[in-house]
């Protein structure tokens, strides 16, 4: 088997997998598809790395929140500022049904699934570190 970096020109053999249904919205800039391929070079196994913003750290003070001025600020200045970044859209998380209504409020949806945190070798020192919203 082999491991490699799948070339833009060679995505178009993703139809059939996962990855299939996104590829016209994806770039080269932004992502790059890893695949698996069997001694007959048939892709096995894919996974994108993608890159993209996530706001992280949410937060208003006690004596601030329920008024909706603070939010409405930060959310425009964070909208605004990933428009300038060029950027479509930023990802975030919570796992406070407060603040997930904040974000439902200002126009943010799920996304399917459960996140996780895959560390790299470097990045081992992650392993067992929870970090609330």
């Amino acid at each position: 088997m082999t491991s490699r970096i799948l070339p833009p020109e060679e995505w178009h053999r993703l139809a059939d997998t996962e990855l299939g249904p996104v590829i016209p919205d994806l770039t080269p800039e932004r992502v790059t598809i890893l695949v698996v391929e069997n001694a007959e070079g048939q892709i096995v196994g894919t996974w994108a790395l993608i890159r993209y913003l996530h706001a992280e750290g949410f937060w208003i003070h006690p004596d601030y929140r329920g008024h909706g001025s603070v939010l409405r600020r930060l959310m425009t200045i964070t909208k605004h500022t990933a428009e300038a970044m060029g950027e479509l859209a930023v990802w975030t998380s919570t796992s406070h049904d407060e603040v997930r209504e904040l974000l439902a409020h200002a126009g943010a949806f799920p996304v399917p699934g459960t996140h996780h945190v895959l560390p790299t070798a470097a990045g081992e020192r992650l392993k067992g570190v929870h970090h609330g919203d």
